[in-house]
């Protein structure tokens, strides 16, 4: 038990907290009112998945109460690892694990008031398991969470990006597909009305949108996104990147039975060629793993799987936003209609090791960046030089 002059904070077991009724009524409302679009990733619901899959790493969940005994804050945590990679396009030269505590969400379900913030992180720091260390995945620069942080982190804690700070994009979601196109200059425009035509059901038999929303759909969808990964891009340049594991099966299931999960999978004559993992909380889409066959990359599967999600989404159980997520691929920003700066961020102790390691790691970060803003016709010198570069970087 932690506490302050206002607040008194305690950790609960992930499942103590989930069964306790007054705790449970509390963390459903503080999610239902969030304005965080990354909610879903605190809410009760997500959470609760993981114990219905049998997950057994090692979570808890911090309750807040003010000086009344009234629950105001609702925290889940994780206790793992986060990764300090020195990365290169897409090739780890260099792997550093640092044991977090991870604040799911990144903006935790407080009062936007310092004293509450700061009691969470002084009682989450001193606890064992996260050696001091705390970790907010998307955590965006205009929030009350950031400024909290650099308003309380002394001289003993050190703030660190673990890849910079980057755009987070979003798609405000038109009232049609028309309209999501007029969006687009006129050749772009009528390429995507070329491509959209080779996955019209009623011109080419077999090709088709599916959406899996239910529970039984669950271990199908799994399955064809598994097929399709295997021939993606990132399943050649990064390995496996979806599970058909029991535990994952039911943790969907679970997120399905609750009105959560909402995937997609495309079919070029019946043949699944790209697909989505997403789930759908309040009014937002989140897209989540995403992958496509190379061998149908002629039909921009991807692109067109996107568009036809944005028609489903306005036509069926209306969604409002779609979130890309983390990451800033091109495709993002060429789809947004709204972005925010945001970045993963990692607190520390201000060890001379940590010090040294985060400074090591903030320039190498600085100097691959600029690389890429070459090799990528951002500055005017010639690219295929720095592309050399790179190249012997990475043998």
């Amino acid at each position: 038990m932690a506490s302050s002059p206002g607040y008194s904070l305690c950790f609960l077991k992930l499942s103590d907290a989930l069964g306790r009724k007054e705790v449970r009524a509390a963390w459903s409302m503080l999610a239902s009112h969030s304005a965080n679009p990354s909610v879903l990733f605190q809410s009760p619901t997500w959470t609760e998945s993981w114990l219905s899959a049998g997950d057994n790493r090692r979570n808890e969940v911090a309750v807040l109460t003010n000086a009344s005994g009234v629950v105001v804050g609702v925290v889940p945590i994780r206790y793992q690892t986060a990764s300090l990679e020195f990365e290169v396009g897409g090739r780890v030269l260099h792997r550093h694990g640092l044991q977090v505590a991870n604040i799911l969400g990144s903006q935790p379900l407080l009062p936007d008031d310092h004293e509450a913030h700061a009691t969470l992180w002084e009682a989450i720091c001193r606890r064992e398991d996260s050696r001091g260390g705390l970790l907010f995945r998307t955590l965006p620069t205009d929030s009350f969470t950031w400024r909290a942080l650099h308003a309380h982190t002394g001289r003993d804690r050190l703030i660190h990006p673990l890849d910079g700070v980057r755009r987070h994009h979003y798609v405000r979601l038109a009232p049609s597909l028309d309209a999501c196109l007029r969006r687009m200059g006129r050749k772009h425009r009528r390429h995507l009305r070329e491509r959209l035509a080779a996955f019209d059901e009623d011109a080419t038999r077999g090709s088709r949108l599916m959406r899996v929303d239910s529970p039984h759909q669950v271990s199908l969808l799994l399955s064809l996104a598994a097929r399709v990964s295997q021939r993606s891009w990132q399943h050649r340049e990064l390995g496996p990147r979806i599970s058909t594991a029991r535990t994952e099966t039911r943790r969907l299931t679970h997120l399905a039975s609750r009105g959560v999960l909402r995937s997609y999978v495309l079919f070029a004559r019946e043949v699944p060629c790209a697909f989505v993992i997403g789930y759908q909380y309040k009014d937002v889409f989140h897209y989540v793993e995403t992958g496509y066959a190379e061998d149908y990359a002629d039909l921009s599967p991807g692109t067109v799987l996107l568009l036809m999600i944005q028609q489903d989404l306005v036509c069926h159980r209306p969604a409002r936003w779609l979130d890309f997520g983390s990451g800033d691929a091109p495709y993002k920003a060429r789809f947004g209609t709204h972005s925010t700066d945001c970045a993963s961020l990692v607190v520390l102790p201000g060890t001379l090791f940590n010090r040294a390691l985060t400074s090591a790691h903030a320039s190498f970060v600085r100097a691959r960046d600029r690389l890429r803003d070459v090799v990528r016709g951002g500055i005017g010198v010639r690219g295929t030089e720095f592309r050399s570069a790179i190249d012997r970087v990475r043998r």
